[in-house]
């Protein structure tokens, strides 16, 4: 037993350092093999192992040779392989929009297809899916697809075997288990603004700066989200559904069943209705944030009014997790300058001011690339994942 017990401690040591190494490769782009031993502090010659079984499989290839100034022989340079293997992402949203795009291990397009459909029941979703998986293995094998990444508009439990959404309608949607079993890849369900904050991560990590331990990533777009970053990494058990909180018991009635949800009031929708009883004129969002520019009285109050409300949303998060830095994601509503900075007066009138004194407010743009970029990210980290059981390392 003793025996048997050591030998599996190797393969799972094993396991992990191929993991470890295959994870420095993906995050650095291209790197050396002594770069590798320096960053992971496993030796040359663990390196020199590693790497052939990572060659061997395909996940990695050599590029080029360093032309660094250092003396004596050039050092191979590795990459991830972009040519082996690919990943089905798709996104689904509020306007019935079923996106899928076939992607290789960086990203790079090979295919991409699109479904509108009413997505009126949970069958069919579940069938709009498959014909977007299924069009996907039809265009580019079956054999290389490794697995496939789905982003929904809504809370995902349960290790993705059950989506909750008010806007679509769903009340436990299992995408995952019926999928993986048609298709027999795993198949790996997240929430859309997960997807959109995993990209942010995989920004910010490019930059020269730290991260900030405790941080937040709100997302306006399709709802309010809320995910909270720990140590450069998501925290999973940080739901974030804050759009659904309560801003007034006796408000207008929101699509979850609840009344007054914050979501209701600090949208573009609720701007638009808004100005339109006040003016007695139809104008777009766009045209009421430029109407407050040239100092509309009805634009300016709207706008103050939802700022107001997202500033609710900021005080909510900082009361709960007291982060140090906020990104804020939302290309329409962020077009307003009143809104943004009535948001940030509202949270330092409502929270202690311990809480706001220090904070950051940086705004990111995180469109539909990047959710398919983040729901890549998401995926390959599960793939990788020398503890999960759906890794590709052995």
């Amino acid at each position: 037993m003793k025996r048997n017990g050591k030998v599996g401690n190797v393969r799972l040591m094993q396991r992990l350092n191929r993991a470890r190494v295959f994870d420095c490769i993906r995050r650095s782009g291209q790197t050396t093999r002594p770069a590798i031993s320096a960053e992971t502090g496993l030796s040359l010659s663990s390196i020199t192992n590693i790497v052939s079984y990572l060659l061997e499989k395909e996940f990695v290839c050599e590029s080029d040779v360093d032309h660094g100034g250092h003396l004596g022989r050039k050092a191979t340079l590795l990459k991830i392989n972009e040519d082996k293997y690919s990943i089905a992402c798709i996104t689904l949203d509020s306007r019935k929009r079923v996106r899928g795009v076939c992607m290789d291990l960086c990203g790079g397009v090979r295919f991409e297809t699109e479904v509108r459909t009413s997505l009126k029941t949970e069958e069919d979703t579940k069938n709009a899916v498959a014909r977007v998986i299924g069009k996907i293995i039809e265009e580019n094998g079956r054999g290389n697809l490794v697995a496939a990444a789905i982003s929904v508009p809504g809370m995902v439990l349960d290790g993705g075997r059950e989506t909750v959404s008010a806007s679509m309608r769903w009340t436990g949607l299992d995408l995952r288990t019926p999928l993986s079993e048609k298709f027999a890849i795993p198949v790996f369900v997240q929430n859309a603004s997960i997807a959109r904050a995993m990209w942010t991560l995989k920004e910010l990590r490019g930059q020269t700066e730290e991260m900030e331990r405790n941080s937040v990533f709100i997302d306006l777009e399709q709802g309010i989200g809320a995910v909270q970053f720990m140590d450069a990494s998501v925290n999973p058990f940080f739901l974030g559904e804050i759009g659904h909180t309560t801003s007034d018991i006796n408000g207008k009635k929101c699509t979850c069943g609840n009344r007054g949800c914050l979501e209701l009031y600090c949208s573009a929708e609720n701007v638009i209705s808004e100005y339109e009883t006040a003016s007695g004129k139809p104008l777009s969002f766009e045209g009421i944030v430029e109407a407050s520019r040239s100092g509309d009285k009805e634009a300016v109050s709207v706008l103050g009014d939802c700022g107001k409300y997202l500033g609710a949303v900021f005080a909510s998060v900082i009361h709960l997790i007291g982060p140090s830095k906020i990104y804020i994601n939302g290309a329409q509503l962020l077009e307003s300058d009143i809104i943004f900075d009535t948001a940030k007066e509202y949270a330092v009138s409502h929270c202690y001011k311990q809480l706001v004194k220090d904070i950051e407010y940086v705004k990111v743009s995180a469109l539909d690339s990047a959710e398919l970029e983040g729901l890549l990210e998401y995926c390959l980290d599960r793939l990788f994942d020398y503890e999960s059981r759906h890794c590709i390392i052995e």
